[in-house]
């Protein structure tokens, strides 16, 4: 019981280190893509902030098993090299007696992880899903950049303003996809206003040149006006149907399809490759002596690279039905899990060479 706090007590250095580290990084990446998003207009700014935090949220079924199995590495190299492990097996432990210490932790994490990738992953799709469609939807002259190319999300509109006075914008382009036609509009001055009998939002323009053009071989309009009232009509919201990732569990389960089969399985066995990934980091952590605490880090970070595109590319293949659903995505696991048998092979019949020379050592 007291090896096993140690040692837990150990990990737990690193890991909260590298969790926290790890979740700045990745929350520094989704603010830099959505501020650059908010920027050209294509998301509300108001949301932006939720976007992050729900990105961050789906993120942490992949980040935190990362760094558990890092800080495995790094704190038992850490006790390699200070010769503690080599004082723990002269003592008695065994490595089969590590192992089951970093298991306990990993089982404990894998159940944090299984409660992630269950509720909070589909939650949180859901939610960003709801959000997007909403700012989609959502339209403001205010978000408007002068001088950039303003996308809406879905693709269908985009705004250029040359210069900007106030809430008015002025030489402003316009494109908008509606059906198979086309529509530009080019207008010296635009500001909007808030229509009480309608829900969009309503431009006011001065001195208009509109061009409706037909994509299907239809009539073409040319025209210009000295003033256009224009209502910015989006797609109307509507109930969120059925999202793979956004998609319950008994839901998933109860589908034949295989890309739902696929993302399935791909939950139930994430925490599973938690705890391998701990367990494998244990014999990665042995270095040879003087090399360092941190020697083996590079293999590590190689090993887990290679895994995770394996995970995602097995995945993918069960998704379109390339690769059958048995054993589907599970391979990758099991191909984990021969790795890390592999990888205690070795060391285990190095450990039972040595504790049989010295059996039959006369005293």
């Amino acid at each position: 019981m007291i090896l096993t706090r140690y040692l837990i007590r150990e990990i737990n250095k690193p890991l909260l280190v590298l969790a926290l580290a790890l979740i700045a990084v990745f929350a520094g990446y989704s603010t830099a893509v959505f501020l650059t998003q908010a920027a050209s207009g294509a998301l509300p700014t108001d949301v932006v902030a939720e976007l992050i935090a729900l990105k961050v949220a789906i993120a942490l079924e992949v980040l935190l098993p990362i760094a558990l199995y890092l800080a495995v590495v790094i704190a038992l190299g850490r006790l390699h090299n200070d010769s503690e492990t080599t004082a723990l097996h002269a003592l008695g432990v065994s490595p089969a007696r590590i192992l089951r210490s970093v298991a306990a932790l990993a089982l404990v994490f894998a159940v944090l992880v299984a409660a992630l990738t269950f509720y909070l992953r589909p939650w949180s799709y859901e939610r960003s899903y709801r959000l997007k469609a909403w700012a989609n939807a959502e339209f403001s002259l205010n978000e408007i950049q002068a001088g950039n190319f303003n996308e809406n999300a879905s693709g269908t509109r985009v705004i250029f303003a040359a210069d900007r006075a106030g809430h008015e914008l002025e030489r402003v382009f316009m494109q908008r996809e509606h059906g198979a036609r086309t529509q530009v509009l080019y207008a010296m001055g635009a500001h909007q206003e808030h229509d009480p009998h309608y829900d969009a939002p309503l431009l006011q323009m001065r001195d208009v040149h509109l061009y409706d053009l037909s994509r299907d071989g239809g009539r073409d309009l040319i025209a210009r006006v000295a003033a256009l009232s224009y209502h910015m009509n989006e797609p109307p919201l509507e109930p969120l149907g059925f999202e793979r990732k956004a998609a319950g569990m008994a839901q998933l389960a109860a589908s034949h399809a295989p890309a739902d089969i696929a993302e399935y399985q791909w939950r139930l066995a994430t925490p599973v490759s938690a705890v391998l990934l701990a367990i494998l980091g244990i014999p990665l952590s042995r270095a040879q002596p003087r090399q360092g605490r941190y020697a083996k880090m590079l293999l590590a970070v190689l090993v887990y690279a290679g895994y995770y595109s394996l995970d995602i590319m097995i995945k993918a293949w069960v998704g379109q039905g390339t690769l059958g659903t048995l054993p589907g995505v599970w391979l990758a696991p099991m191909a984990l899990a021969v790795v890390a048998l592999s990888a205690w092979c070795r060391p285990l019949a190095t450990i039972r060479r040595r504790l049989a020379g010295a059996a039959g050592t006369p005293g």
